[in-house]
């Protein structure tokens, strides 16, 4: 193998973690600033940078209510395009391990 290929799997295997660490990222960042345990950060936060914008006080239960109802509609269909996306950058990423493994033998 040449060592242009040979710097060009490295690079595109670097690449590959990478997006593939960037989504999982994402994904449990979006997870856990939408959750309920997470509000009041989410409060905080926006009057740390925001002192203009009035966050309002919702109780816990009611978040908690409105999250497991738009959980099953919109954001179960948002996770699983997310979970696709995950598995296919996993895929790619084997794929490349793959191909030098197969060209050393």
């Amino acid at each position: 193998m040449s060592e242009r290929r040979k710097l060009a799997l490295k690079i595109a295997r670097i690449l590959s973690g990478i997006v593939l660490a960037g989504a999982v990222t994402l994904f449990l960042v979006k997870t856990l600033w939408l959750t309920p345990f997470s509000y009041q950060v989410f409060a905080y936060t926006v009057d740390l940078l925001m002192p203009n914008v009035s966050v309002t006080e919702i109780p816990a239960v009611q978040i908690g209510f409105y999250e497991g109802v738009y959980m099953w509609s919109m954001r179960l269909i948002d996770t699983m395009f997310q979970g696709v996306a995950i598995v296919a950058a996993a895929i790619g990423a084997a794929i490349l391990f793959r191909v030098e493994k197969e060209q050393k033998g």
